[in-house]
């Protein structure tokens, strides 16, 4: 007799439980609570105890699982501020030992300073080029209202511990200027202004490149806080 082809079970074949745990868990969950119902435990072979004890271990997984995904979003934070506190301690020794090497110079026993200070005499070798220039700035309006600024400085071969001086220059609603004033020196090839005065309407910032021997040419970059924030409104309408 021919057998009738739509018989045939074609369904491909998909593991019942999911390998991966989180949606393990969500499906013993969703099954186990079923199987609890008066009357299905026996109805599909099961023991009623048994369904009971696959709950509860359902709900411990649930419950670590969930203080697991806490404890790792904790440990990101805790990374990610060990990470910003280490490049701040980074370079704020940076140029204190940059300091050191130039008081060093200045000083009639340089020996004496580095043995003070703890750490090596430079090398003697022939003298490093100057850093290069600060370029293709990039500004970002953060959300407690301080201003991100960053930059590329590409440096000569041979040129190391380089830190950037940077000096700021506030212009009013009208055009006006004022000097340039020193705001940070960094490690990094960006800074973070946190201080813009309220009712600026233009602030210069002067970037220039150092080593403990030379120093670059400086670099401006312009910034027009109105054109800052209303990019920064946008943005936020979009996200």
């Amino acid at each position: 007799m021919p057998t009738d082809p739509t018989s045939a079970d074609t369904t491909p074949h998909v593991p019942t439980i999911p390998k991966e745990l989180p949606r393990a868990i969500d499906w013993v969950r969703i099954h186990a609570a079923g199987w609890a119902q008066p009357g299905v435990a026996e109805q599909i072979g099961l023991r009623v105890q048994g369904v009971a004890e696959l709950e509860g271990l359902a709900g411990e997984a649930a419950d670590a699982l969930a203080e697991y995904r806490r404890a790792e979003a904790e440990l990101a934070a805790l990374g990610q501020r060990y990470r910003l506190l280490a490049r701040a301690m980074r370079a704020n020794a940076s140029g204190q030992v940059a300091q050191i090497r130039g008081y060093a110079r200045a000083s009639g026993e340089p020996g004496a300073v580095y043995a003070a200070a703890k750490i090596c005499r430079p090398a003697t070798r022939g003298a490093a080029p100057a850093p290069g220039t600060a370029t293709r700035f990039t500004t970002r309006l953060l959300p407690d209202g301080g201003l991100e600024v960053a930059f590329r400085c590409p440096h000569p071969k041979g040129v190391e511990h380089v830190t950037y001086t940077v000096e700021r220059r506030v212009g009013g609603q009208v055009g006006g200027r004022g000097p340039f004033e020193y705001l940070t020196t960094t490690g990094e090839r960006r800074f973070v202004d946190d201080a813009v005065p309220v009712g600026a309407g233009r602030v210069d910032y002067l970037v220039r490149a150092r080593t403990s021997t030379r120093e670059g040419k400086p670099a401006m970059h312009q910034v027009r806080l109105g054109t800052v924030r209303e990019d920064a409104r946008v943005h936020g309408a979009a996200a």
